[in-house]
Order: C-alpha cells, then sequence, then structure tokens
C-alpha cells in the first residue's frame, strides 16, 4: 500500500456518486462539475420535499405526527414522523394506517416506546396496484401509564390519479379502435367561459396531461379534438373535446373521457371540472 501525504483527501471510488450520492465526500475528486451541479441541486430538492410534508395531527394532540409522500411508479413511500408532547413515557405506540381505492400497505404495524419529548421516524410502503384516486387513513394507538389504549386520528392524505398519468403518443386508427372497446366513458358538461379553443386545450393538458392526436385547427369559434395519455401501469386513456361559442361570446365545451376502468374515468373527470374554477380566477 502507497501513503501518500496526510492531508490528501482520500477517493471512495465503490461508494455511489453524482445525484445519487448520499454524502459530500461520495463524489471523486474527478466528478467536480457533477459536484457543482449537486450543490445547485439540493436546494430545489429539499425545497420540493417540502411541499410533500402533511400534518398528519394537531399540535395540541399528545402526540403530533407529520408525513412526507414519495410516490412512486408502484408503490408510495412514506417517511413518518411523530413527537411524544407529553411528559409522560408512552408504551405500545403503534401506527396503523388502512387505505381506499387499489392501494394496499406493505407492511405489518409494530410497537414502539417513546419516553417524553422522544421522537419517531417510520418509513411506511404501500403498494400501488392500478391508476385510481386513493385515500391513506390511519390512527396511533398508545397506552400511558394511567390509562390504556388511547387513540390519535389521523388526517387523511388523499393520492392524486395525476401521479400516475404521463403524456402519450397514439395514432388516429388506433385511437378509434380503443375507443370503440373501452366501456367506462365519463361525460362533462364544461360551463361557458371566456376562454378562446387553444387556451382550454392548453389548460386541460396542464390539468390532466392529455395531449391532442393531431394538430388543431385555426377556428376560433367551434373546435374538436382527440386527446390521449398513457397510466405508468400501461392503460390508455382516451379523451374527446367538442368546444363552441356561444352568442354571447362565451365558449361552452364537452368533454368526453374513455378508458379501461372507472377509476380513471372518474378521477379525471373531476380534474376537468376544476379547469373552469381555475380560469376565473
Amino acid at each position: 500500500v502507497i501513503m501518500g501525504d496526510v492531508a490528501q483527501p482520500m477517493t471512495f471510488t465503490q461508494l455511489s456518486r453524482g445525484k445519487q450520492a448520499l454524502f459530500e465526500f461520495e463524489a471523486t475528486a474527478d466528478d467536480v462539475q457533477s459536484a457543482l451541479a449537486n450543490a445547485e441541486e439540493k436546494p430545489s430538492d429539499f425545497v420540493a420535499s417540502l411541499s410533500r410534508v402533511v400534518q398528519l395531527s394537531g399540535f395540541s394532540d399528545p402526540i403530533y405526527a407529520e408525513a412526507t409522500i414519495h410516490v412512486h411508479q408502484f408503490d408510495i413511500a412514506i417517511d413518518f414522523y411523530a413527537v411524544n408532547q407529553t411528559d409522560q413515557q408512552l408504551n405500545n405506540v403503534t401506527v396503523e394506517l388502512g387505505t381506499t381505492g387499489d392501494l394496499k400497505v406493505c407492511e405489518r404495524p409494530q410497537s414502539y416506546c417513546m419516553p417524553p419529548g422522544a421522537a419517531l421516524a417510520l418509513r411506511l410502503n404501500i403498494k400501488v396496484c392500478s391508476t385510481e384516486k386513493g385515500v391513506v387513513f390511519g390512527s396511533i394507538l398508545y397506552d400511558t401509564e394511567v390509562q390504556d389504549a388511547c387513540c390519535v386520528i389521523l388526517n387523511e392524505v388523499t393520492v392524486d390519479i395525476m401521479e400516475y398519468i404521463r403524456k402519450g403518443h397514439c395514432t388516429p386508427s388506433a385511437f378509434r379502435e380503443l375507443w370503440t372497446s373501452f366501456e367506462w366513458e365519463n361525460k362533462i358538461c364544461v360551463p361557458p367561459c371566456d376562454v378562446n379553443p387553444r387556451e382550454f386545450i392548453s389548460k386541460l393538458g396542464d390539468a390532466t396531461h392529455l395531449t391532442p392526436i393531431e394538430p388543431l385547427g385555426d377556428d376560433d369559434d367551434y373546435l374538436s379534438a382527440l386527446l390521449y395519455a398513457r397510466s405508468t401501469f400501461g392503460e390508455d386513456v382516451l379523451a374527446n373535446v367538442s368546444m363552441e361559442r356561444t352568442e354571447n361570446g362565451k365558449l361552452e365545451a364537452v368533454v368526453r373521457v374513455r378508458a379501461k376502468t372507472q377509476g380513471i374515468a372518474l378521477g379525471l373527470g373531476d380534474k376537468i371540472e376544476s379547469i373552469p374554477k381555475a380560469l376565473r380566477k
């Protein structure tokens, strides 16, 4: 083994590098540009993680709890954080979660002991089986020195269906075949709004990730478009939009969403119904 200067930094080449580095010293000396890139991205990543923090209990509850939600392709990771705000020890502290929709909790709940002022950090995993809006609910059970079976009810966490909808490409012939084969349809009547057809399609794409399969026309009074998107589970999402400007200058639209499953059709329908409210702001 050849030893260099005592002050010379050591290089750990087997540890992760670049954006996946866990510690500052994991990047090698030859990766200066990547290290600088990481330094610029860390503040934005930190701010993004703060936007995913959900408060689960109140500040006056015996146990304060919050969670950071990380949505992946086929599962949801919940970084759970709880603090004992009482002046007594809490025994048999158990976090029990339940779900609605096509979500399944992977781990069995375990019991913990929390002294006064102690904090508890857990990572809980939930499996996602299909593209559907879901809700995660639960409670914290614990025992005290004077009372057994105490409970703190946690706030619900809604899993947005748009976490699993992506933009996609589809030919007109394939669109027609899928349109006739899908049995679930959700028809949404958009109330009159003061916007041009192309702007409405743009707002629709921002809210639902649906994109036109063909170029849009130039008519400002009438427009019909076919839109397509695809879920991370490989499910196709279709939409037919018909828009017409009324005599008072307002734009009326009818959006028909078709999908193989009911959850996608209803979930996207809720997103489309929120577009006129956003346009009025």
